[in-house]
């Protein structure tokens, strides 16, 4: 009887350790209370550096998503307005913002106030897919 609980333990670390590991490789992660989606850079149409309107020495990441990503999106934050929204770049929060309307355009910008322009443009090469997660020093 304790063989099979053991077997199911180690199964669900196993996926676990998983899972862990294809979320730290995947550059974008957008999660709403239960719902998440993690983007490749192939999900990804469209990435550039814009100026910041409110930090002249700092920048942001515009994006373009993809169909499926631009699906969930609209879906998630039509039902989620009044609630935050994680956006995680390699693993890490990047930013949490509040829902204030349904995004439906595919369309994101994607600003952090604390971030170096150097670190925007090691980010931007990376959701390009011109640099790896795991190639990057967090």
């Amino acid at each position: 009887m304790i063989r099979p609980v053991l077997a199911v333990l180690v199964a669900t670390l196993l996926y676990a350790e998983a899972e862990a590991q294809t979320y730290d490789d995947q550059p974008l992660r957008f999660a709403v209370q239960e719902s998440l989606i993690d983007i490749a850079p192939d999900g990804i149409l469209s990435v550039e550096t814009v100026p910041d309107p409110y930090f002249p020495d700092r920048l942001q990441i515009s994006l373009q998503l993809g169909p499926e990503a631009t699906s969930w999106l609209a879906a998630s934050t039509g039902v989620n307005i009044g609630y935050d929204m994680q956006v995680y770049l390699c693993g890490d929060l990047f930013t949490e913002p509040r829902i204030q309307e349904q995004i439906s355009g595919g369309g994101v910008l994607l600003s952090g106030v604390d971030v170096p322009a150097a670190d925007v443009h090691r980010l931007v090469a990376i959701l390009r897919g011109d640099s790896a997660c795991s190639a990057s020093s967090k």
